[in-house]
Parts: C-alpha cells; sequence; structure tokens
C-alpha cells in the first residue's frame, strides 16, 4: 500500500479547507480586528475571539480529517495482519492433527 494512501483519499477536502482558510485570514481587518464584513455589528474582542475560534476550527478540521484517514488505514492493515496470522495458524492446525479438535462425539 503507497504511504501516501490516507491522504489522497482525503486530499480535495483538505485542499477546500485550506483554501477557505486562507480566505477567512485574507479577509482579516488588522485596523479594526477580526472579519471586515464583522464590523459593526460586534465589539472589537469579541470579532477577534470568533475569527481566531473560526480559522482555527477549519485548520483543525483538515488536522482531524487527516487523522481520521491515517487511523482507518492503519486499522485495515493490522486487520489484514490479524487475520492473515488466524488464517495460517487454523491452516498449519489443520494440517498437523489428524483429528478435529472441536469433534467430541460422534452422531448416531
Amino acid at each position: 500500500m503507497p504511504a501516501d494512501e490516507y491522504m489522497r483519499r482525503v486530499r480535495p477536502a483538505i485542499s477546500a479547507l485550506n483554501a477557505f482558510r486562507a480566505s477567512l485570514t485574507a479577509s482579516l481587518d488588522i485596523d479594526s480586528g477580526g472579519f471586515e464584513y464583522w464590523s459593526g455589528y460586534l465589539d472589537w474582542k469579541t470579532r477577534v475571539l470568533l475569527a481566531d475560534y473560526l480559522i482555527q476550527t477549519v485548520g483543525g478540521a483538515a488536522e482531524a480529517l487527516t487523522s481520521a484517514s491515517l487511523a482507518a488505514v492503519d486499522h485495515k492493515e493490522q486487520a489484514h495482519a490479524e487475520n492473515h496470522a488466524v488464517k495460517h495458524a487454523w491452516r498449519a492446525l489443520n494440517q498437523s492433527s489428524t483429528q478435529r479438535p472441536w469433534v467430541c462425539c460422534t452422531i448416531r
């Protein structure tokens, strides 16, 4: 499995989130604080806090998607490895024994 498969799966969403985050950052009003289209509605402290919260939330969503995708790929590989080990253990047991251990009696 390619090393960057987990990134390939979420790249479109992450690209969109990063573009949205860049547009949010570009629309910040340095003079009055926060987003320029929010001035006049809220005081400057609230605008700055909400703008920072929104920008960090969008960035956190991109990081969470990357982490979740990596965890899904890791889980898939781990499950495959465990299934492979169990299958080989059963095969070795069946080849080495002449009796089936789970058969305890005969039906008449």
